[in-house]
């Protein structure tokens, strides 16, 4: 679990923060390829979330049905070790289980804290959500590779140009053309798609 940082101070990039090890600021960029919203992000659905998730390289397993009980009578009864988005009315919470010992960090806190040391054990859990690193997703170039995206689309009445810089290397280029894809005008139909892939030291 990590510490949670950024400008943004919500929940739903907070605790994609504190699972990804990214800032709320790329989390929000997350969810907006998601959501489509251009706004800064205060609200978030938690099956958007899960999918911003899955454009940061993770995979969600919904474990819902163990939900409704309190947050204390919840977690001990998440047995595999890893990472957990546990959602409580109105607040999404990253929880980790490693040695058998839970964390627990949120937008409030922003620090992972022992689970006993959290004012929310007696809030009722709705949702569970157990969040896995896809392998294949893993970041292999050393930490202080950049890889800069360049996109052309070809449409029938014009031509979108859209650099992306500082995209992870675990961020599919065909994801980012999707989401280009949703942003264009209905009339507009995407003739090609080509990429430029320039790795920075």
């Amino acid at each position: 679990m990590n510490n949670i940082i950024g400008e943004n101070e919500f929940c739903g990039p907070s605790v994609m923060s504190a699972i990804c090890g990214i800032t709320t600021d790329q989390a929000e960029h997350y969810i907006r390829c998601v959501t489509g919203q251009t706004k800064k992000v205060k609200g978030v659905f938690s099956q958007d979330l899960v999918k911003a998730f899955s454009l940061a390289g993770y995979d969600s397993l919904n474990l819902s049905q163990y939900a409704g009980g309190s947050l204390f009578g919840t977690v001990p009864y998440l047995h595999n070790e890893g990472t957990y988005v546990l959602v409580v009315p109105g607040h999404f919470i990253a929880v980790e289980k490693k040695d058998s010992k839970f964390t627990i960090c949120d937008s409030h806190r922003k620090i992972p804290l022992n689970l006993s040391a959290s004012a929310r054990l007696g809030q009722k859990v709705v949702e569970i959500w157990y969040i896995t690193q896809r392998v294949d997703k893993v970041h292999s170039q050393p930490k202080n590779t950049k890889r800069r995206i360049k996109i052309t689309i070809e449409v029938d009445t014009a031509e979108l140009i859209a650099k992306a810089p500082d995209y992870k290397s675990y961020m599919a280029v065909d994801q980012v053309v999707d989401t280009l894809k949703t942003w264009l005008p209905n009339e507009f139909v995407i003739a090609s798609a080509t990429q430029e892939t320039l790795w920075d030291d």
